[in-house]
């Protein structure tokens, strides 16, 4: 009889610090997330990374199946070079970081991106050595932000400009990027102007940029390339 009250009071000092858990996630999360704050951090960081700027129509913020964020016709815009919209972004941000008062992320989905992104007329020499400083730059930041994502692209669409019109043209992208802070998992298919069909996916450790993958394109037009 001891036995079965013991466990009974174990389920229900459980159950109970689950209610507390939702209902601290209730009040606490939407104050730290939605806050002006955060926001201005937000806009600085792309400010800082891309010399940019974003904005949003609506948030939209969600407790249940698990805590996170919608924004609503995102644009991003970086003067001279790049300009999108995103419909609907989903932002899970990890809940034991955001107790600690740190924001890292555990998943994010972007539906329906459309970006253009302007070709510059004089194409610059760039050294491997810069381009793999760049990549570690990248890689450093996305796991300095979210050391164990799930990233996520649906339906999205890149039209790369010169001299104002369409150069080249990626359509119907779907990809995947998992990061596990020891390496980057990359999977993406996509159309294009370049071929019917592509389908590539990589595994990129963090510490010596060393990858392997594999790339298949059905249908492979190097003219419209060479044309450009």
């Amino acid at each position: 009889m001891e036995r079965r009250n013991k466990i009974l009071f174990l389920l229900i000092g459980f159950l109970g610090t689950v209610i507390l858990f939702f209902i601290f996630l209730y009040f606490s999360v939407p104050k730290i997330i939605n806050s002006e704050i955060v926001k201005k951090k937000v806009n600085a960081y792309v400010l800082q990374k891309t010399g940019g700027s974003i904005a949003f129509k609506k948030l939209d913020i969600h407790l249940f199946p698990l805590p996170h964020i919608v924004f609503q016709q995102v644009s991003i815009s970086v003067p001279n070079k790049a300009n999108g919209l995103i419909q609907s972004l989903f932002v899970y941000p990890d809940v034991w970081s955001l107790i600690k008062g740190n924001v890292q992320f555990s998943k994010l989905s972007f539906e329906s991106p459309r970006f253009t992104v302007s070709l510059s007329e004089d194409m610059e020499k760039t050294s491997l050595e810069l381009i793999e400083e760049k990549i570690r730059s990248f890689v450093h930041d996305l796991n300095s932000l979210a050391p164990y994502l799930l990233l996520t692209v649906h339906e999205g669409k890149l039209d790369l400009t010169k001299a104002d019109r369409v150069a080249f043209s990626f359509d119907t992208i779907q990809s995947q990027l998992i990061t596990s802070g020891k390496s980057l998992n990359i999977f993406l298919t996509c159309t294009s102007t370049l071929w019917d069909n592509l389908s590539f996916n990589s595994s990129l450790h963090v510490e010596d940029l060393k990858s392997s993958g594999t790339l298949q394109i059905k249908h492979f037009q190097p003219h419209n390339l060479f044309a450009q």
